[in-house]
């Protein structure tokens, strides 16, 4: 039997600095499909404080491990929310 590949995967990230604090978006691309889920942290000076989760059939999760004010989460959320519909429009150009 033969080497054969049968499936590639297209890494990309994407990166936001929203009220002092950076969003890193990660994606991972079936060749080929759409994408079904972005992932990501917040930072701030390389500490953690949150992740991200925001899927395609519309589930989110947004959280924080620590304290963040309420006008930096507003921030925080509205990006999130506005980054991953640009990454989702972006990446995915083929019809479900």
């Amino acid at each position: 039997m033969a080497l054969e590949q049968v499936s590639s995967v297209v890494k990309s990230t994407y990166l936001n600095n929203v009220a002092g604090y950076d969003i890193q978006y990660n994606v991972a691309q079936d060749e080929g499909q759409n994408v079904t889920s972005i992932t990501g942290t917040v930072k701030k000076a390389d500490v953690r404080f949150g992740y991200i989760t925001i899927n395609a059939d519309g589930t989110k999760n947004i959280s924080f491990d620590r304290p963040i004010s309420d006008d930096d989460s507003e921030a925080i959320y509205t990006a999130a929310l506005s980054d991953t519909k640009s990454i989702f429009e972006q990446r995915n150009t083929k019809e479900e």
